[in-house]
Formats: structure tokens, sequence, C-alpha cells
């Protein structure tokens, strides 16, 4: 399997010239994949590494989607209407990460 990378925040403590790890965060992922889309494999491959990692993680694939339409939705072009409601869900998703932030 190829090499597998995983985004994560470090927080470092300098005792006598060592750098010790001290913690690591791991921000929440969201994820709007076409299931026609081939970053699909890249879905796969990562997912049960960041479950491992208990990161907060929401997926969402849709049926007969292809690569790049995130960035079409958001010019407007409306080839695939059920890729449309990825906006919605990942707004849904951030406002309920920073809601929680605030919380704490």
């Amino acid at each position: 399997m190829g090499r597998r990378t995983l985004f994560c925040v470090f927080m470092v403590r300098v005792i006598r010239g060592l750098h010790l790890i001290i913690q690591m965060w791991y921000p929440p992922v969201f994820f709007a994949v076409g299931r026609e889309d081939s970053a699909l494999d890249n879905l796969n491959a990562v997912l049960p590494d960041l479950l491992a990692h208990g990161v907060e993680t929401e997926v969402h694939t849709f049926a007969g989607v292809p690569h790049g339409q995130g960035g079409i939705t958001i010019v407007g072009e409306k080839t695939y209407p059920n890729f449309q409601l990825w906006l919605q869900l990942a707004d849904v998703f951030l406002q309920d990460v920073f809601q929680r932030q605030r919380q704490k």
C-alpha cells in the first residue's frame, strides 16, 4: 500500500534543548466525494487511519459524480444536482465544530 499522510498539529515543549511532543491534535475532517472520483481511493486509504486516531470525521459520497465537481459547484455549474448538497453539509459540519469549540 502507498504512503499515508495525516495532518496534525503538535504541541512541543523544549526542555534543556530537547523538543518533546506533549500533545498531538488532528483537526476534524469533512469529505464530500463523488463515487466516480478517482480520489475515492485516497479516502478509502486514509479513513481507517483517521478513525484509528479518533479524528472526528464526516464522509458523504455522491452517486455518479466525477472528480473536480466541488469547485465547479461553487462557480455555479449544476451538472450534478445531488452534489449541490455538499456545501450545505460542509457548512453544518463546520458550524458544529466551531460551536463545540466555543463551549469549551
